[in-house]
Formats: structure tokens, sequence, C-alpha cells
């Protein structure tokens, strides 16, 4: 894809309902709200895979598991073996 066409993508509502479709998905096994900060940045990313040509609920759901970023943001929500959650850098300097 050429980067014009990329930076220059629309978005009809079947669009918006796929990659919504798969944002909901992402968003409730990580518990999140959708009024959170991190799912405001799994949207962008899922958006970019969007205009990337991953366009149907399936290959977005695929680019999505695979995405180092998505990835990076479930780690935090994961529980730890030991069954705690992680630390984060708030809890760590209280």
């Amino acid at each position: 894809m050429r980067i014009k066409s990329f930076l220059e993508t629309t978005f009809g509502p079947g669009d918006i309902q796929t990659v919504e479709t798969v944002l909901d998905e992402w968003r409730k096994r990580q518990s999140l709200p959708r009024d959170h900060p991190d799912t405001a940045l799994a949207a962008a990313i899922l958006l970019s895979l969007f205009r990337a040509g991953h366009d149907t609920v399936p290959k977005l759901q695929l680019a999505a598991s695979r995405h180092k970023g998505l990835i990076d943001l479930v780690s935090v929500y994961e529980p730890t073996r030991a069954g705690k959650w992680p630390r984060t850098k708030t809890s760590q300097t209280k």
C-alpha cells in the first residue's frame, strides 16, 4: 500500500463496525471500560492495522494477536503465576 493511500483512508460504517467489534472483544478480555486510556491506545493500533489491509474481523483479530503493542498492553492486565497482578511503576513507588 502506498503511503498516500494509507494516510488518506476513509472509513465507512461497516469499517468502523469491524474495528469496533475487535476492539470490544479485546477490551472485554482485559476488563477495561471504553473510556480507559489503554482502550484508546488499542483503538488507534486497530485502526492502523485496518488501514494496513487487515480489513475483516478475522484478519484484524489475527493481526491484533500478533501486534507487539497490544501484546505488551495485555501483559499488564494478566495475573502473574503467583496469582497476583504485576506491579506497575505507580504501585512500586508507593
